[in-house]
């Protein structure tokens, strides 16, 4: 008897769980959705458009994202006062012992 309980509880809840994905799906297929990213040229990339883990924020990965049709990209950069230069890198970078990145 616990068995078929059981039974009729994961059925219940398997066709309660489908009927409101069909429903949800059903009102979102009848939504206009005027000027919500309709054209590539409102995409923006993060860290461009890479392959690994390596290209990430690289200078290749934005051509890369441009080329594809990306209006901007985000890039998170900071400024190292000991070596004059901008550092690009998602995150603040670490430093080592020295105090350097």
């Amino acid at each position: 008897m616990k068995k078929l309980i059981s039974a009729v509880v994961v059925f219940g809840f398997i066709m309660l769980w489908n009927g409101a994905v069909w429903y949800v799906d059903g009102q979102l297929s009848t939504q206009q959705y005027e000027n919500v990213y309709n054209d590539c040229h409102k995409i923006w990339s993060s860290r461009g458009l890479y392959n690994s883990h390596d290209e990430r924020n690289s200078i290749t990965s934005f051509k890369r994202a441009f080329e594809q049709g990306a209006y901007g990209a985000e890039v998170d950069f900071s400024y190292d006062g000991k070596m004059k230069r901008f550092i690009v890198s998602h995150g603040h970078p670490k430093k080592d012992a020295k105090g350097d990145y």
